[in-house]
């Protein structure tokens, strides 16, 4: 690792590096979706690419028709590469020059992964899988909007999202729905260009 220098003197240990590269949808990815992976003979993990991890506009479309809505270009884009799947180490930066994880945003969670088509969601429709709207203890989980927001990765209940809740192209969000006062601590994004226009790769040190 390296050492921080501030005012002339180390301050702390260096945990990251951002990569100089431009993302492009060519190269988010590092790996297949899990749910799309087989085992080998051996019983390992098959990360090899297959006919279920491909990226094609009929399944593009089947989700869109599915949900009621159109996805933004730049996520079609992503989905024509390869049908969801891991980025490893992408990360928002929070700070100009981020050193330490606590200077990042890391938007597709502990997973690192992006939904494949199939398994996109309504953030409403993931609550139901642990919760019910009746369920006082839960009920701030299922405000009004959330029927609306389409959930692109989620580690825990901290997801990334697309908001189709206000008028126009959808908004990009990323929160921890386990806090009760979530809808005040959305982190938002104008559309899902600008937000992929901030994604960075990094390396650990």
């Amino acid at each position: 690792m390296n050492s921080i220098q501030e005012g002339g003197g180390p301050v702390g240990v260096a945990e990251l590096r951002l990569l100089p590269e431009p993302l492009t949808p060519q190269t988010f990815y590092t790996g297949i979706h899990y749910g799309h992976a087989g085992q080998t003979a051996q019983g390992a993990y098959d990360g090899t690419p297959n006919a279920r991890s491909a990226g094609t506009p009929a399944r593009i479309a089947a989700a869109e028709a599915r949900l009621g809505v159109a996805l933004p270009e730049g996520l079609r884009a992503l989905y024509r590469v390869q049908n969801g799947g891991e980025s490893c180490n992408v990360a928002v930066p929070l700070v100009p020059r981020p050193q330490r994880f606590e200077d990042i945003l890391t938007p597709f969670g502990g997973y690192e992964d992006l939904h494949p088509t199939e398994s996109l969601a309504t953030a409403w429709d993931s609550f139901l899988a642990f919760a019910t709207p009746q369920d006082e203890a839960m009920a701030y989980l299922f405000r009004k909007g959330t029927d609306r927001m389409v959930v692109l990765s989620q580690w825990y209940r901290r997801t990334l999202f697309l908001d189709y809740s206000r008028p126009g192209p959808p908004s990009v969000g990323h929160v921890d729905f386990d806090d009760p006062a979530w809808a005040e601590r959305i982190t938002r994004w104008p559309d899902f260009d600008a937000f992929f226009a901030e994604l960075r790769r990094f390396e650990v040190l």
